[in-house]
């Protein structure tokens, strides 16, 4: 709260201190904590959302991760192996799917319609119908129940139906979906679903509602059903989706987008790498790192920027910070007790920045107090407001905000960005193993610092 309101103070060039912005914050309690990846202004643009549809599926996952563990959404249900075969499950969609589409008469052949024609409400509508006697065709595919289910999802197909439209229609009259030219036609669909409604709407809320809450099943189904209207409306020449190949494609990116769209995350500002693995003995904590100049970093600073997060994954359930799965120790944070400590560069602006502390959990937010102490170049973050488990089937994340003046900030990073400095080493953890409250166990979690 405090970080959100501080932040206009600094990108005025005034100086910010932890007493002025408590008491405007009281007048716009509103306003939620910094989230772990600052939301950018306004609706997501196709530039900024496609790095990630290209990411590794490996960054994909753990991006989809903090957001399920942060915001407490439906994809936490998953487990880690329903995660790892979507795309192999889709695939066995898409082939049925295929194989169906290719005895159907092509959608845009009812009423008149030519397909060469942009795809108007009557169309859109037929396609519609043709999508409704395919998914009810299903019998065979691994999530065939699934995607029969969304066959009676009368509004939704029609939602479906009409982006897929709209993708054609961007794309001009002649464009067809092959192999090589799948990647092109998966930029234009993710972007009109940017510019025109989600595909089908929120993703995990349409798979609970198709799937009897198994939402792995959902997403198969819906990810294939939407590739393949997309291949109904770009057909090869005299061939309705006759490239099931370029469909899967299709649809692998399409879910590559959903996972990119999970968080509001500018991936072009925050690109995140892979977790690394600092503690695992019963326990797994794990820095997020980022790009920096061909290296990586856990605390970026940007020069055009005035927010910068650190973020620890506890626990991980899918990614490589617990990719062991086996049993983990209950440990706690804890009130009126030490969180934090955290190594600050030499000569860091502490009177011109503002720092939080917040522990996301299943949709539950919880703050700590930060204050620096420039003598010992530490920052303490304790006070949290309650007690926060980490367990089995519980993970957390905390994420560390920095609201700062970026021109002070970069003079005691490095000389030129950019860089990445090095290795801060005195950063601690402190966390109460099971039912402990006074004696804690401090966990080692060094860390570097960049500069962009």
């Amino acid at each position: 709260m405090v970080a959100m309101v501080a932040a206009g103070a600094l990108l005025a060039g005034g100086v910010v201190h932890v007493e002025s912005a408590v008491a405007r914050a009281e007048e716009s309690e509103q306003k939620p904590p910094p989230g772990p990846w600052p939301a950018p202004d306004g609706r997501l643009s196709i530039d900024q959302v496609w790095p990630g549809v290209k990411a590794k599926p490996e960054l994909l996952k753990l991006v989809l991760e903090e957001s399920c563990i942060t915001s407490g959404s439906p994809a936490c249900t998953m487990s880690k192996q329903d995660i790892d075969s979507i795309d192999a499950d889709t695939k066995t969609d898409v082939d049925e799917l295929h194989d169906i589409a290719a005895s159907q008469p092509p959608a845009d052949s009812e009423k008149g319609s030519q397909a060469a024609a942009p795809i108007a409400a009557p169309s859109a509508a037929a396609l519609s119908k043709t999508l409704k006697n395919i998914a009810k065709s299903m019998s065979k595919a691994k999530n065939s129940a699934a995607v029969r289910k969304l066959a009676d999802k009368t509004q939704q197909l029609e939602r479906i139906a009409t982006w897929a439209g709209h993708t054609k229609n961007s794309l001009g009259t002649g464009a067809e979906l092959t192999t090589g030219n799948v990647e092109n036609i998966a930029k234009a669909a993710v972007g009109t679903a940017l510019a025109f409604t989600p595909v089908a709407g929120d993703l995990f809320s349409l798979a609970i509602s198709i799937a009897d809450g198994n939402v792995h099943d959902g997403i198969c189904a819906v990810v294939s059903l939407a590739a393949t209207a997309v291949g109904l409306v770009l057909p090869p020449v005299g061939a309705v989706v006759a490239a099931g190949l370029a469909v899967y494609q299709l649809g692998n990116l399409l879910w590559s987008f959903f996972q990119a769209e999970a968080t509001p995350r500018d991936w072009i500002k925050n690109p995140p790498a892979t977790a690394k693995e600092l503690f695992e003995s019963g326990a797994s904590i794990g820095w997020e790192s980022i790009p920096v100049g061909g290296k990586k970093a856990t605390l970026v600073f940007d020069r055009k920027q005035h927010i910068a997060t650190q973020t620890l994954l506890m626990d991980s359930k899918w990614g490589k910070s617990n990719n062991k799965n086996r049993p983990v120790v209950t440990y706690n944070l804890l009130p009126q007790k030490n969180v934090m400590w955290l190594s600050i560069p030499k000569n860091f602006p502490t009177k011109d920045t503002v720092v939080t502390l917040n522990v996301w959990q299943n949709g539950d937010i919880t703050n700590a107090e930060c204050r620096f102490l420039p003598v010992v170049l530490t920052l303490q973050c304790n006070n949290l407001e309650k007690r926060v488990t980490i367990s089995q089937g519980r993970p957390a994340v905390l994420t560390v905000s920095y609201i700062y003046d970026p021109e002070k900030v970069a003079k005691s990073i490095c000389s030129g960005p950019p860089c990445v400095a090095s290795r801060k080493k005195g950063s601690f953890l402190d966390v109460y193993p099971e039912n402990q409250t006074d004696k804690g166990v401090q966990l080692p979690l060094p860390f570097t610092v960049g500069l962009r």
